[in-house]
C-alpha cells in the first residue's frame, strides 16, 4: 500500500490489490484520533492467494509449470487465505477538512 497521493493513486492501488489477490477485504478494528487533524485506523486485511498472485508477486516460486519449486511452497500457498494487521493514517487539511495524505503500513508478522 505505502504512501499514496490523490484519489487516482488510491484507486490504482486498490485495483492492483484486487487483481493480484482474490477477495481482498479490509475490516475496521478501531479508529482513533492521534493528534489534531490526524486519524489512525487499525484494520485487518485478508486476501486469498491465487495462481496470478504467485506468478506476479512470487515468480521465483515457479509452480507446476514454472520450474523451481521451493519445497512445495507454491502449492502450500495457493488458495490460502492470508490475514495481516494494517495501520492507515489519515492527515486532514485544517481548512477544507479533507484528507490530504494517506499512509498505510502492513504488518506481515501478526494479525
Amino acid at each position: 500500500m505505502g504512501d499514496l497521493r490523490g484519489v487516482d493513486a488510491l484507486m490504482e492501488q486498490l485495483r492492483l490489490y484486487s487483481q493480484c489477490f482474490d477477495d481482498p477485504r479490509l475490516q475496521l478494528k478501531r479508529i482513533e484520533s492521534v493528534a489534531a487533524g490526524v486519524m489512525t485506523a487499525h484494520v485487518k486485511l485478508s486476501v486469498t492467494v491465487t495462481e496470478f498472485t504467485l506468478k506476479r508477486i512470487f515468480p521465483h516460486l515457479g509452480g507446476q509449470h514454472g520450474g523451481y519449486n521451493s519445497n512445495g511452497l507454491y502449492e502450500r500457498l495457493l488458495g490460502q487465505r492470508l490475514e495481516f494487521s494494517c495501520t492507515m493514517n489519515f492527515l486532514f487539511d485544517d481548512l477544507s477538512c479533507r484528507v490530504v495524505r494517506l499512509t498505510t503500513s502492513i504488518d506481515l508478522k501478526r494479525v
